[in-house]
């Protein structure tokens, strides 16, 4: 899906998301029913909530009102009674629930003072059609009928409709503001005796947009304050139950309408300081370490057969569907010039597609849907199987359910695990991201739009109604969401298949690169491919899937729509990782329903964005983490990239994790709106973290010998950063942009695509070097600092070679060169060669610089520099036998570590030491340091 005209209380068990609303109000009463368990009927006590209603007196009539549990929506924000206090609606949620067995029954709730005019607004979910023209749940004012009244009745059409009536001889039935059965409004109504009118406002409380508006004259006088009543006959049982929510009752302050605003969400903020600072629930480590092919891709060295230049697609095709299983099919070295290759129902299965090498075995594909196309789309299925109800199970980090009936589920079915929309998780963004539309599976992010968080996954055991399946959840399940599981019809897609070492080259706009459909456990490795139109490698409904030191470069087209170097939509549990993607429109979109997956160490950089007159000079993001709804808990770990941006332009996304990056906000063409960080609105529990962030100097030019060209930056220099504008000027580098509403538009929006402030809180950022502070910032609330190595590896992957790791971390980068240096990928993109292996380093680090820092109180800081990243440690004590010690294991060239609990007035023996990642370890000399007198300072 692409950008058209655009300048553009977590709970194990099951989640459950709380809203909370900026509604903050000043009122008369305001009552939320509390009190009181279920089915409890409603008495003066209950209706007189001690901790509610101090704004007047009230009284009740009628027996057979009740309390019920509902799972409405609470307001959540401040509510102040006049001349009281100040409340917030932080207990459980209840309403007022009819007990529908006696024809007008009612609670009236009356004041002691008359009342001119007054303003009354609540929640209501609405109960069942009554028959015709039966009234049904009234908001009353006045005492005996005596002006305006709010009813609901079945209009004759089928529809129930909100109306005001007349109440002074006559009867009226229309406009109607028509309601749905079983949903949650938000109805505010004012009656002035003053001016003769009563106006009702009627709004959906998901966008909090008007869904209509009744005025009526009525009969002007003196009004009691309100009662509530219905005159239909219905059985006492919860199918036949309005409830009424949340009221707020004004005369002081008669504005009109009492509207919160939209809804977000405040999740609970699970403890800190587990995993460096983020929060546990967001770092699913067990899950983001089984990312791509199970076991690891692998090695086959049995070969089949052996194809040769002059072989057609059609026999590819053949010879790769005839492959024994875990056998190989060879391409000798030189060019192939053939028509797509597509592999169809149901897709290869346990073989590998091999060339000599990236340059040496070249497909050269002319024009077609795609260049290759492996498994068929939809994938897995032609319709949509059987979906069952989730009862029992669904815990974050689980991977078994109970369901309904699981009698035609088998071991190796391919399904999706998703829920109902809610709150923040809404449908598709129209492409504006001013309201939420609702796309099925034939948009290809999921069997249904009003269902858009998902979990696609594979069942691996089965016992009973109990499912096991792979990969585990990402989240826990709602069970007030309707979670089901539903299984693809028995299309199987590619399982375990790969393409290896070769170039595949095509072109025309109208053409695809290389897709994979539905697959299993399957992989590209070292696969290079150029001159697609639209997406270069599209990675669709896949489970494991893993992409590994390939090179997408030079699109044939740049434009909207065209151009896309990779594009997931929606795969979980897959590892794309020591990958180049270089020159493309836009580098990486992640869509759909994506979970689970990890981004790591690759290059996704020096984009060429083109729109409209802008032709690479504005900074497009080269990882968009959300492209269309909902991604949730992929990690974006160790990559040098440009800019890393999540989109609301379609729609939301969650607990994105974006750790050890380097993104220099910056690229060689790039002149204007340089961001390193953009998370839109409704994008919510991002962590960014060990980052680096801006670039504080630009060289004239870069020399990348794997594309063979020297790049000249449009901008060389230093560059003068912000932190976050605020505001929705972009003319100076910023380091965040937080919170605005899609990309292209920096300012404020109408409908969900508005600016939001809530994102600016709710992104976690911590250790991260930036180039507006020219330091480490830490936040302030998190004394860990601890950060870990990696988030998914426990220790540095051989193909790292000689190259120090982690590559990026909480510290200063250095330059372009130096930086891309760092990793594998980076490594190549300058060199056309991979590290060098060097046997094992041997060399200890460089200690300089050993400082003293601030020394007061019973504690300072020593401080020291090395020349590679290694381990921070001070050996203490009275003597030069030193006895205590502090240490940091994280690798960093800048140590600092602080004792603390010295004792005054002392003299005190220490020294530094580090190692590196080889634990290759270097100590320094011992020194002293006379410690001062309680409360005096010794300076550095």
């Amino acid at each position: 899906m692409g950008r058209k005209g655009v300048l553009v209380l977590l709970v194990l068990g099951f989640l459950v998301v709380q809203a909370v609303s900026t509604f903050a109000v000043t009122v008369d009463i305001y009552q939320d029913m509390e009190t009181g368990a279920d089915g409890d009927t409603v008495t003066a006590t209950v209706a007189g909530n001690g901790s509610h209603g101090s704004g007047g007196s009230w009284s009740v009539t009628g027996s057979n009102l009740k309390v019920r549990t509902a799972a409405e929506h609470a307001l959540r924000g401040p509510v102040t009674v006049a001349g009281g206090s100040t409340y917030s609606d932080i207990g459980s949620t209840r309403g007022w629930g009819w007990n529908d067995n006696v024809d007008l029954q009612y609670a009236a709730f009356t004041t002691s003072s008359s009342k001119n005019a007054f303003v009354i607004s609540c929640f209501l979910t609405v109960g069942p059609s009554p028959g015709l023209n039966e009234l049904y749940d009234a908001i009353q004012p006045g005492a005996g009928k005596t002006y305006a009244i709010v009813q609901m009745e079945n209009n004759g059409g089928g529809n129930l409709g909100l109306w005001i009536e007349a109440w002074n001889g006559g009867t009226v039935h229309s406009p109607v503001i028509n309601v749905t059965q079983g949903t949650t409004y938000w109805v505010s109504f004012k009656a002035d005796a003053a001016n003769g009118l009563a106006s009702l406002n009627v709004y959906e409380i998901v966008n909090w947009t008007l869904v209509g508006s009744v005025t009526r004259t009525m009969t002007t006088g003196t009004m009691n304050l309100i009662r509530f009543g219905r005159t239909d006959s219905h059985g006492d049982t919860s199918a036949t139950t309005s409830y009424i929510d949340d009221i707020c009752i004004s005369w002081t302050d008669t504005t009109f309408p009492f509207v919160p605003s939209p809804v977000v969400p405040s999740p609970v903020v699970p403890s800190r300081g587990e995993i460096g600072g983020i929060p546990v629930e967001n770092a699913p480590t067990n899950v983001w370490a089984a990312a791509g092919v199970p076991g690891g891709i692998p090695s086959r060295t049995n070969i089949y057969t052996t194809l040769n230049p002059g072989a057609t697609a059609s026999q590819i095709v053949s010879a790769v569907n005839a492959c024994p299983s875990n056998q190989v099919v060879y391409l000798s070295a030189g060019t192939y010039n053939i028509s797509p290759i597509g592999f169809g129902d149901p897709g290869p299965t346990y073989c590998t597609l091999r060339g000599a090498g990236m340059g040496q075995t070249i497909l050269a594909i002319s024009n077609g849907t795609a260049a290759v196309d492996v498994g068929s789309y939809p994938p897995w299925f032609g319709s949509w199987g059987d979906s069952q109800n989730i009862t029992a199970g669904g815990t974050q980090g689980s991977g078994t359910i109970t369901v309904s009936n699981a009698s035609s589920y088998l071991v190796g079915d391919m399904c999706v695990i998703d829920m109902d929309n809610a709150d923040w998780i809404q449908g598709y963004g129209t492409g504006g991201g001013t309201s939420a539309t609702y796309n099925t599976d034939s948009a290809g992010k999921g069997r249904d739009g009003n269902r858009v968080q998902l979990h696609p996954c594979r069942i691996t055991g089965k016992s009973g109604n109990d499912l096991t399946f792979d990969p585990p959840l990402l989240y826990a399940l709602d069970g007030t969401r309707s979670p089901q599981i539903s299984r693809a019809s028995r299309r199987p897609g590619p399982i375990s298949f790969g393409m290896e070492d070769l170039t595949v080259t095509t072109s025309g706009s109208s053409t695809h690169g290389i897709f994979f459909n539905g697959s299993y456990a399957s992989w590209l490795k070292n696969v290079e491919l150029s001159g697609w139109g639209y997406y270069g490698f599209f990675l669709r409904w896949n489970v494991h899937f893993e992409m590994r030191g390939c090179y997408i470069h030079d699109p044939s087209v740049y434009a909207v729509d065209h151009g896309y170097g990779l594009q997931l939509d929606p795969d979980s549990g897959s590892l794309v990782i020591d990958n180049i993607i270089y020159n493309c429109q836009s580098t990486v979109l992640v869509q759909g329903g994506c979970t689970g997956n990890v981004l790591a160490y690759n290059v996704f950089a020096f984009s060429k964005y083109v729109n409209g007159g802008y032709t690479g000079e504005w900074l497009q993001h080269e990882i968009n983490g959300n492209h269309t709804p909902f991604p949730a808990y992929n990690l974006f770990e160790g990559n040098y990239t440009g800019q890393i941006q999540s989109d609301y332009y379609y729609g939301p996304s969650g607990w994105g994790t974006i750790f050890r990056n380097r993104i220099p906000g910056n690229s060689s063409a790039t002149t204007q709106h340089r961001v390193a960080v953009s998370i839109d609105a409704w994008q919510r529990n991002y962590s960014v973290v060990g980052n680096q962030l801006g670039e504080r100097t630009a060289p004239n030019s870069i020399t990348l010998a794997l594309p063979g060209v020297t790049r000249t930056y449009a901008q060389p220099g230093t560059l003068i950063w912000g932190y976050d504008p605020g505001s929705a000027s972009f003319s100076s580098p910023y380091i965040y942009r937080l919170g605005y509403p899609y990309s292209g538009n920096n300012g404020s929006s109408t409908g969900t695509a508005v600016q939001d402030s809530y994102v600016n809180t709710n992104t976690l950022r911590h250790g991260n070097w930036d180039a507006a502070n020219n330091a480490v910032v830490w936040d302030s609330s998190i004394a860990d600092h601890n950060l870990p190595n990696s988030l998914f590896l426990t220790a540095k992957p051989s193909w790292f070679g000689n190259l120090a790791w982690p590559p990026f971390g909480p510290e200063a980068p250095t330059d372009v060169a130096s930086d891309l240096a760092k990793i594998p990928a980076g490594y190549r993109l300058l060199n056309n060669a991979n590290p060098p292996s060097g046997g094992p380093d041997t060399t200890a680090p460089v200690i300089s610089n050993v400082a003293i820092g601030l020394f007061s109180n019973n504690a300072g800081t020593i401080s020291w520099n090395t020349d590679e990243p290694s381990t921070s440690s001070v050996d203490y004590g009275l003597t030069a036998g030193y006895g205590f010690s502090m240490t940091n294991s994280i690798l960093v060239t800048s140590h600092s570590i602080r004792l603390t609990n010295l004792i005054s007035a002392t003299t005190y023996h220490y020294r530094v030491s580090s190692s590196d990642a080889s634990n290759n370890s270097a100590t320094g000399l011992d020194n002293t340091i006379l410690t001062p007198v309680t409360g005096v300072k010794i300076l550095p």
